[in-house]
């Protein structure tokens, strides 16, 4: 298994979340730094829904991806695709899942509980 990346138009993409689960001023300000850099530092998860198909569903990065629908709207011509993380099949997702809750959705150590010599780095 090869993790593998693409530039995706945002028009094949879904998503289960609802785009009013996240603040449409903070959509705004990301699309525009979307459209500013020509791309998101940390691309959506998305799942290929057919084999060799062009459609996807998001695995995460929901947000990513409604900023990415939001930079469309604002300029169909710059915000037309987006970078993503593709998963070929429903077999390989159970192992981005867990990548994905090792990397993304970790918590913070709070810092009364990190060595004072390390809080500064």
């Amino acid at each position: 298994m090869k993790i593998s990346s693409s530039i995706v138009r945002i028009k094949k993409i879904v998503s289960s979340k609802l785009r009013t689960e996240f603040s449409e001023t903070e959509l705004d300000e990301a699309a525009k730094l979307i459209l500013e850099m020509e791309g998101v530092v940390m691309p959506p998860i998305l799942l290929r829904t057919e084999p060799e198909s062009e459609s996807y569903r998001v695995i995460d990065g929901h947000f990513e991806y409604y900023a990415a629908l939001r930079a469309r709207e604002l300029d169909s011509r710059k915000g037309n695709t987006i970078n993503a993380y593709i998963i070929e099949s429903e077999e390989e997702k159970s192992v981005y899942d867990k990548q994905i809750e090792v990397f993304r959705h970790k918590k913070p150590v709070p810092s009364e509980t990190v060595p004072q010599n390390l809080q500064s780095i």
